[in-house]
């Protein structure tokens, strides 16, 4: 999955739905002590808003849309607040808007009811917002947490390491009166490097220091810094203080060099892999890949588990075309020791024990269900997730309370009305002995890992954005961070390789610095390709019936402090997890995900995508604009295929397909080009003029090598790009994080933003982008490899806007200069070559090629050349203008399958491999409609399919070949035809 969502820039969310997508930002459980305060909408506070609508700030929002209100309420009868020691008010100013945006303050009086049932531990506020145009709705929560007081304080890990140069935090953990363990102290938004700063009055005081030279912390948010002079184990104190009471806890630091420049760390080649290494370092893709979680002694299995991987890849068909690119690739491992092995995690688990057969007992632990309003479903037909919806979580205590005791308190405490809740405690016994059992629950401790990298699953109501990314964490090492690093490494025979994977483009980008593996010793965790780096995990994931996943813990159901157990190696990665690696490589080479997100419930599957039910929900049809899928070669925005149509209305012509790429008798690479008059002389690489004939026709395209795209977010978790930046280019690596818009010149299309330190930063931006005054973004960074060939648009007011190609007309080989590598090519009379094909700058490619004609008396004007896409199935597409996974009514659904309606009349009679044809389907870039890909079956999205490894189609082939190794062409073709699923 590639983390990056597009979305166009010129509509906000109510193009997507009337009423607005809500979140809070961020969605993690908040953790209240009593005489404490919270202020959920703050309009005097800049920038820091905790609740979201669209991507503005609750009150903006409703500024800009008058016929959009939020209301709040709770899960709890708000009549009975005062019951419960809980006092709610609005303290919104009282403009004209007021009723249409409330705020939301909680306040906690300082000592807990007396009566048993009225104490409540934890509850939800829920927002609701309306448009008052269709009266639609949409609705988040999030769970917050009543405490009396803190019983103890730690620092985890035990140990932290930091390395001298960088900057990380530990994390500070609270067990509270009812046995509660979270995290307090310094928090991060999801996808922001920005604290979170909850609006609590009578906040626990938190101050951090360090006795030890060469330490630097910052007394308030606990963020430490070390140099050179730094002892290698260094002393680091926290004391909390509320309500008078204080408390201390010291752990230790350990300073280590092993990341910084300089380092004694060295790169080396999978031996598998057929990398000619340093000597094509710069002419070739380099992917280096990096041991995350594994510990010292684990260092030949972790060299071993990537030389069989790249082994696999390069050498097996299934995994075509790495095997045809066989040495037009660098595979580099680097082995970076952990002290603990694994990964960290941030959610709390349900756990219990398990016996082994040894007779020992297993700490076994799983995610906490995310909560759903049954609406109307009866008691009988409830799950955990309905009744979590009312009665929130269980406390320790209440993993045994009687529940005589626990309905009065539930018919006091929830809004669970007198009807259910008879039904539920005389026939649901069932689910009140599993929601007990949520009592226990664990938070794991973090390990002291070489990186820090941490599966974003923090303790939510709601499932958010991003959860359950495995991803750096802003408490230790980001991208960035790795520059310097990268500045020194060298190779096994001390080359220095690493200026290749530099990121910042301020210093001096690496043309690979996408291409960092991280291999993570887990087997938690959703693999992501975020900017700069991808992850995969490691090992075969147990699940339980629901497919929630198992995972082994260390200690005891009595200990307060666990950790996730380190997994058994494998000898080898498994296919599952080869996939993965295999297709977040490909997203690096600019190939795009061909799937639509999981919807949010099993009952939307197969639904049209205008339907009522899903026509709201963000990944139901494509919004972004077309121009964002130009450098992606395998998907298509179903706008660049409408066209208008005698009957009214519009409808999908096939001839403006974007896969429509020739296929390819003989290639060379172009090195310099001149024209002159009606002829155009090009140089080739050496040795490559061998490769084509006088008098027959071929044809110049062009593209860019790579190049970093400059992108304005709504940092969010889905990072929903705003607008694209173009200028200044570059911009400095500090500055790619969350900014608040300081000041907007619609007119001349840029935006002032405040960087750190305080200075200010004029950002030029693409025309036709609504952005306002202290909106927050984020500035992010991608890289994207050229297309098959550039586009060119000139935007239309009405389908079809135009678009050009990079492609030249057909030339002719006037004559062939084989001892200067040169051919001379005579260009059509009347015909005038684009500019753009007559000079090649540093950062492009050109191509010359020898295309496959189509026989004389079988070819036509628009198809004169053999092409991937085969003229029966454009023809087929002329009369059947629908995507060949569209339902019986032609309609776009909600699918996630590999299902095809392609007819049988365009399957080969030897072919069973109808779903590799090469034709148009709907669904791609998260999203099921209005958005296409080129085959019903591609790694790209699916991967696995009946326990079997899926390869990558025919397209993503061809742009793989395209950009690594054009050479490889012709054996390309040969490989392509011998499927016999061309139906010629």
């Amino acid at each position: 999955m590639r983390l990056l969502l597009l979305l166009r820039s010129t509509l906000n969310v109510l193009f997507f739905m009337a009423a607005p997508a809500l979140r809070f930002d961020s969605p993690y459980d908040i953790h209240l002590l009593r005489g404490q305060s919270l202020q959920i909408v703050n309009e005097t506070v800049s920038g820091d808003c905790l609740l979201q609508l669209g991507s503005d700030n609750a009150f903006d929002f409703i500024d800009k849309n008058p016929t959009v209100s939020y209301q709040f309420r709770y899960s709890f009868d708000d009549v009975k607040a005062a019951d419960f020691g809980i006092t709610l008010s609005n303290p919104v100013a009282a403009d004209a808007s007021a009723a249409r945006k409330p705020d939301c303050l909680i306040a906690l009086a300082g000592a807990e009811p007396a009566l048993a049932k009225n104490q409540i531990r934890n509850f939800y506020l829920f927002v609701e917002a309306t448009d008052a145009t269709d009266n639609s709705k949409t609705e988040t929560a999030v769970r917050i947490h009543i405490h009396n007081r803190v019983e103890e304080i730690w620092l985890t890990p035990d140990i932290l390491t930091i390395y001298r140069g960088f900057s990380a935090y530990f994390s500070l953990r609270a067990r509270f009166d009812d046995e509660a363990v979270a995290e307090i102290g310094t928090m991060f938004k999801s996808g922001d490097n920005t604290r979170i700063n909850y609006q609590i009055t009578n906040p626990v005081q938190i101050v951090w220091s360090s006795p030890s030279t060469g330490v630097t912390i910052n007394r308030n948010s606990g963020r430490i810094t070390v140099t050179d002079a730094a002892s290698p184990i260094s002393d680091i104190v926290v004391e909390t203080t509320y309500n008078g009471q204080t408390l201390r806890v010291s752990t230790l630091l350990h300073a280590s060099k092993k990341l910084g420049a300089q380092s004694e760390l060295l790169a080396e080649l999978a031996p598998s892999g057929h990398s000619k290494g340093f000597s094509r370092l710069n002419e070739i893709p380099n992917i280096l890949f990096i041991a995350e979680g594994f510990k010292l002694e684990q260092k030949e299995e972790f060299k071993q588990l990537i030389n069989n991987y790249v082994c696999s890849l390069v050498s097996n068909k299934i995994t075509s075309p790495f095997n045809l690119l066989k040495g037009s690739i660098n595979y580099w491992m680097l082995f970076v020791a952990s002290l603990e092995s694994g990964v960290n995690t941030k959610g709390e688990l349900v756990v219990y024990e398990e016996e082994k057969e040894d007779g020992t007992l297993q700490l076994m632990g799983k995610p906490l269900a995310f909560i759903e309003n049954p609406k109307t479903k009866p008691v009988s037909e409830w799950k955990l997730e309905h009744l979590l919806y009312f009665v929130g979580l269980p406390i320790k205590s209440e993993n045994s309370i009687n529940d005589t005791v626990l309905q009065i308190k539930w018919a006091t405490t929830t809004r669970i009305s007198p009807a259910n809740l008879d039904q539920l405690f005389q026939t649901r016994a069932d689910l009140i002995i599993e929601w007990k059992k949520y009592a226990k629950r664990k938070l794991p401790e973090m390990k002291n890992t070489a990186f820090g990298v941490t599966v974003n699953d923090y303790t939510a109501a709601l499932k958010d954005g991003s959860h359950n990314f495995v991803d750096l964490s802003r408490k230790a090492i980001m991208r960035a961070d790795l520059d310097p690093f990268f500045e020194t490494l060298k190779d096994k025979q001390q080359q220095l390789i690493g200026p290749t994977f530099i990121k910042d483009p301020s210093v001096q980008q690496g043309k690979d610095w996408d291409n960092i593996v991280f291999i993570v010793a887990t087997d938690y965790g959703r693999a992501i390709n975020s900017q700069g780096y991808m992850f995969s995990t490691l090992g075969k994931t147990t699940s339980d019936d629901d497919g929630t996943q198992i995972l082994k813990l260390t200690g005891s159901i009595a200990d307060v402090r666990v950790k996730l157990a380190a997994i058994d190696l494998p000898t080898r990665i498994p296919m599952e997890r080869r996939k993965t690696i295999t297709h977040e490589i490909c997203h690096s080479f600019g190939l795009g995900d061909e799937y639509g997100e999981e919807p949010p419930k099993e009952s939307d599957k197969n639904k049209p995508t205008d339907d009522a039910a899903v026509v709201g929900w963000q990944f139901a049809n494509f919004r972004g604009d077309a121009e964002d899928l130009d450098w992606t070669t395998n998907l298509q925005a179903k706008e660049d295929l409408l066209v208008p149509v005698s009957t009214g209305g519009t409808q999908i012509q096939p001839y403006r397909i974007k896969w429509r790429y020739h296929r390819i008798k003989k290639c060379g690479i172009v090195t310099a080009v001149t024209i002159s008059g009606n002829e155009l002389t090009i140089t080739l690489q050496e040795g490559q003029t061998a490769h084509f004939e006088v008098n027959k026709g071929v044809f110049v395209r062009k593209r860019k090598k790579n190049e970093t795209a400059y992108l304005l977010t709504d940092a969010s978790p889905e990072e929903k790009v705003l607008a694209t930046i173009l200028l200044p280019d570059p911009i400095a690596g500090d500055l790619l994080e969350a900014h608040n818009i300081q000041s907007v010149d619609a007119a001349q299309q840029k935006i002032t933003i405040n960087t750190t330190p305080p200075t200010e930063l004029t950002l030029k931006i693409k025309p036709g982008v609504e952005l306002k005054r202290n909106q927050r973004v984020e500035i992010i960074t991608e890289k994207r490899y050229g297309p098959i060939y550039t586009t060119f648009r000139t935007p239309a007011a009405n389908p079809p806007t135009d678009i050009k190609k990079a492609l030249s007309p057909l030339l002719t080989v006037k004559s062939i200069d084989a001892a200067n590598h040169k051919l001379t090519l005579t260009i059509p009379a009347g015909v005038t070559l684009m500019d753009y094909l007559t000079t090649i700058s540093p950062n492009e490619a050109m191509l010359v090629y020898h295309p496959l004609d189509v026989p004389e008396g079988r070819r036509s004007h628009d198809y004169p050349h053999y092409e991937l896409i085969p003229q029966q199935v454009l023809n087929h597409l002329l009369v059947n203008p629908f995507a060949f996974n569209a339902n019986s009514d032609k309609k776009e659904i909600i699918d996630r399958t590999s299902n095809t309606n392609i007819p049988s009349s365009l399957v080969p009679s030897c072919s069973k491999k109808k779903k590799q044809i090469i034709g148009l389907y709907a669904g791609g870039k998260g999203s099921h409609g209005e958005v296409y890909h080129a085959a019903a079956e591609c790694m790209m999205r699916h991967g696995i399919a009946d326990g079997h490894y899926v390869e990558l189609c025919a397209v993503c082939r061809y742009t793989l070949i395209n950009l690594i190794d054009p050479l490889q062409f012709e054996a390309f073709d040969k490989e392509y035809m011998s499927r016999k699923i061309y139906p010629d």
